[in-house]
């Protein structure tokens, strides 16, 4: 069956799970140093206006620093321990810890679909690119999930980039322009 060219499939998931890491709220700070984001499993990632990310493990012991790569989707991912940062990234560890703290205290609360993920080290999902747009920012995860989220309706959809499937969760926010509950 086709409408206006597209093909309907009949096999779609009417109603998917939800991805089990998505971006549970974030903070723009873009003019200065880039995207700080925290993630339903406790991670807190920041996006640097350089391409580059550095995801903290919800442990906060443990960090991936992630460089950019010619595809724009992955990334060369280092792993590093708190007490052992090294010389060039002490910047943005410093700024990582910053972006989590205004989160954390301010952004984000007790809701059911936040957990920490506390045995996580290493592998934490990051954002590979974002794009902000006057009415909806859309993120685009390391995990091959494509997040998009109103600020005005604050709602969001989630999908997995590797499937024709889709799910809104039950999300609202707290303050416009981050997503929270």
């Amino acid at each position: 069956m086709t409408k206006r060219g597209c093909s309907l499939q009949a096999d779609i998931d009417p109603s998917p799970d939800a991805p089990d890491v998505f971006v549970a709220s974030w903070l723009d700070y873009c003019t200065k140093y880039g995207m700080g984001f925290a993630m339903n499993d406790g991670t807190i990632c920041v996006h640097f206006n350089d391409s580059s990310s550095l995801a903290l493990a919800p442990g906060k012991q443990h960090f991936d620093y992630i460089h950019p790569s010619d595809d724009m989707l992955s990334g060369q991912r280092e792993s590093h321990r708190m007490d052992a940062v090294p010389s060039e990234l002490k910047n943005k560890v410093y700024l990582t810890q910053h972006f989590q703290s205004y989160i954390l205290d301010r952004l984000t609360g007790n809701y059911e679909y936040l957990y920490n993920n506390v045995e996580l080290r290493t592998g934490m999902v990051f954002i590979s690119k974002y794009l902000r747009m006057k009415h909806v920012i859309v993120f685009r995860l390391s995990n091959d999930v494509i997040q998009v989220s109103r600020t005005s309706s604050h709602r969001t959809a989630l999908a997995d980039s590797s499937s024709t499937s889709m799910t809104t969760p039950s999300l609202s926010c707290r303050r416009k322009g981050w997503l929270s509950q």
